[in-house]
């Protein structure tokens, strides 16, 4: 696919401009000392010495794009999905077509558990749709094959976040236990047990239990 011009940010501008004076002054003193010194060359220097500058700078910039895509290749820094369109919707208050377009999206896509974590907290957040929330973090933790660890962690985080901000604490113990358990020996996993002995604690509630999945 063809691409349009790119544009260098100020720090890349900056990079060219502080090669091109050292090549410049090089090739000034290179001809000054062979007794060649014109102003028709100084022209000549500077326009050198700018091609040769935004030459090294693409050449570095190749090779570390290069480098870095054959690790992302490699699986071993797996790149950051990003939802744009929906990112913009919700910067305008767009909530309601920002979900729909994830569903969207995921109906397309229906491995794609980073956007279902996505909606799940646009729901809990925006929409306060706390069991359309639930069903995602559900999806994820449920799924064949099973997520990655950083979506499994996610989905049980969230589920956590959602119980306590619905208020349902009978479930939110239970999700505490399940994440102390599978977290076992991590301090996130003993600041969830702490979270539990204050609920176990706290006084009795008389909300209806939600059954655990």
């Amino acid at each position: 696919m063809a691409q349009g011009p790119q544009q260098t940010d100020p720090t890349e501008r900056k990079q060219i401009m502080g090669i091109t004076l050292v090549l410049f002054v090089i090739l000034c003193v290179w001809e000054s000392v062979g007794g060649v010194f014109t102003p028709l060359l100084l022209i000549a220097n500077l326009i050198v010495a700018a091609a040769i500058a935004l030459g090294v700078q693409r050449l570095t910039l190749g090779f570390a794009t290069g480098l870095v895509g054959k690790i992302y290749a490699a699986g071993e820094i797996p790149p950051a999905p990003s939802y744009s369109l929906q990112e913009s919707m919700i910067i305008r208050g767009r909530y309601e077509d920002a979900a729909e377009s994830f569903r969207n999206h995921i109906a397309e896509h229906p491995e794609d558990h980073h956007a279902r974590l996505a909606l799940a907290r646009l729901l809990e957040e925006h929409l306060r749709d706390y069991s359309a929330a639930e069903r995602l973090y559900l999806e994820v933790r449920r799924s064949q094959p099973p997520p990655d660890p950083n979506q499994a962690m996610a989905a049980s985080n969230g589920l956590i976040d959602l119980c306590r901000k619905a208020g349902w604490v009978e479930r939110l113990r239970v999700e505490l236990g399940r994440f102390a358990d599978r977290y076992r020996g991590s301090p996130a996993a003993a600041a969830a047990l702490r979270e539990m002995r204050q609920l176990a604690n706290a006084a009795p509630t008389s909300e209806s239990p939600r059954s655990p999945t």
